[in-house]
């Protein structure tokens, strides 16, 4: 394994984490939905619930999301529906949306995802560094620091 190629690659894939697009409530306040949807993807890969490129709109990540939502909103009601960060994520360059169909679609609904999505994949090169828990829990915890704590 060339760690000195991952830790490039660790480096580039922390700046596009660091620079996720999020909204920003009166005062301030992060909307979290999408750091908080890449922490639980990161932890389905941690209790091995995902094991392959290819993040499925399921059950399992549903509830993970939710949980960590639940555990690390401040100052938010409600959670942000998890269809909302699984489709915007793209836009960050990280992050793809898998599907047969075309589709130009700026606010999507979660029959719109259960419809039209096969899954979610991450960059190959991202995904080959999440495979080490070492960097798996780098990049937890800078994104705890940078967008939760």
């Amino acid at each position: 394994m060339d760690y000195n190629k991952l830790d490039a690659s660790f480096l580039y894939y922390k700046d596009k984490i660091l620079s996720m697009r999020v909204s920003m409530m009166e005062g301030g306040i992060i909307y979290i939905a999408k750091p908080i949807l890449v922490l639980a993807i990161l932890n389905c890969i941690d209790r091995n619930l995902i094991v392959e490129n290819k993040i499925f709109y399921n059950k399992e990540l549903k509830e993970t999301y939710k949980c960590f939502y639940q555990i690390h909103k401040k100052y938010i009601q409600d959670v942000t529906p998890i269809w909302k960060p699984f489709f915007h994520l793209k836009n960050d360059n990280f992050y793809h949306l898998v599907s047969d169909k075309s589709f130009d679609i700026k606010t999507p609904s979660n029959k719109f995802i259960i419809e039209n999505i096969k899954y979610a994949k991450f960059d190959d090169e991202l995904w080959i560094l999440l495979q080490n828990s070492g960097y798996r829990e780098k990049l937890k915890e800078i994104i705890f620091n940078f967008y939760i704590k």
